[in-house]
């Protein structure tokens, strides 16, 4: 039977290999090479970050800024480079999320932490929700950012 060590660095050595790995290296030299495309990545990131900030402390996203940020997604969704690097990125992210799971799924059945998800089927009530704990947040945006 193969060690941990060995059955990681097997799992490593696919993952490597797997063609979601070499598009987000391709992706991410074909961001190098274009100037261009960098500063707008920076450009839209630093944007997305002003909108999280003022969100964040509970001011208004002024409709200047909102758009200036839509301008900037145009511009992001009309260059190539930039939605490679974006597609890539979320296949290698699902590939990974995947792993996890398997691994967390495998673990929690043999520790016996398995947790269920808190929705409309949810019986217990919130006494069993641990307290003051909210249900997991859903979908994209704001609510889903973890803020130190």
């Amino acid at each position: 039977m193969s060690t941990i060590p060995d059955l990681t660095q097997s799992l490593a050595t696919a993952l490597a290999a797997d063609p979601r790995t070499a598009a987000l290296k391709r992706a991410r030299a074909a961001l190098d090479a274009s100037a261009a495309d960098r500063k707008l990545q920076q450009r839209y990131v630093e944007a997305l970050q002003d909108v999280e900030d003022l969100m964040r402390v509970g001011r208004p996203v002024e409709p200047a800024i909102k758009q200036s940020l839509a301008a900037l997604e145009q511009q992001v969704r009309a260059s190539s480079v930039l939605v490679d690097l974006l597609r890539a990125n979320a296949e290698f992210a699902h590939m990974m999320e995947q792993v996890s799971a398997s691994i967390s799924t495998a673990l929690d059945g043999v520790l016996g932490t398995a947790e269920h998800e808190h929705g409309p089927d949810c019986d217990h009530g919130d006494e069993g929700h641990g307290g003051d704990e909210e249900p997991p947040a859903t979908g994209p945006g704001p609510s889903r950012l973890i803020i130190p």
